[in-house]
């Protein structure tokens, strides 16, 4: 009898010992590579035990999960998937860089042509004014 309560308080002890080493706070913000911006929707998937998040607007996410070592991917339309392996014995931040696509970076990049040229026409346009106002 008292081998058996003894075996039972052992058991009992290793599932809390296991319990209260297990959940690992996995957080941290993505942003772009180029631009330095926060990245919202970011798809973060751990491989390893097939779960997975997303990134906020402000490019944050976290994720609660045992310890140990987990493939995680990070990816999104428009940006270079990244696969990184962590080793998750503690709480841990990261930061991750995700890389525009090249036809994201195009994209991009006519977009500020287009912004920068609507700049100058609304400068060009107030001098037009400026000007017309003098002659008057």
């Amino acid at each position: 009898m008292k081998r058996t309560q003894l075996l039972v308080f052992f058991m009992l002890f290793a599932v809390f010992d296991l319990f209260a080493q297990g959940i690992i706070n996995f957080s941290g913000v993505i942003k772009d590579s180029q631009t330095g911006d926060f990245l919202d929707g970011i798809n973060i998937l751990i491989v390893d035990i097939n779960t997975g998040t997303l990134s906020d607007f402000n490019g944050e996410f976290f994720a609660f999960f045992a310890g140990g070592t987990y493939c995680v991917n990070f990816s999104s339309p428009g940006y270079k998937p990244e696969k990184i392996t962590f080793d998750l014995r503690e709480d841990k931040f990261v930061e991750v860089m995700l890389t525009p696509t090249e036809e994201t970076r195009k994209k991009n990049e006519i977009s500020m042509r287009k912004k920068l040229q609507s700049l100058e026409n609304a400068r060009l346009d107030r001098k037009k004014n400026k000007t017309a106002n003098v002659i008057l």
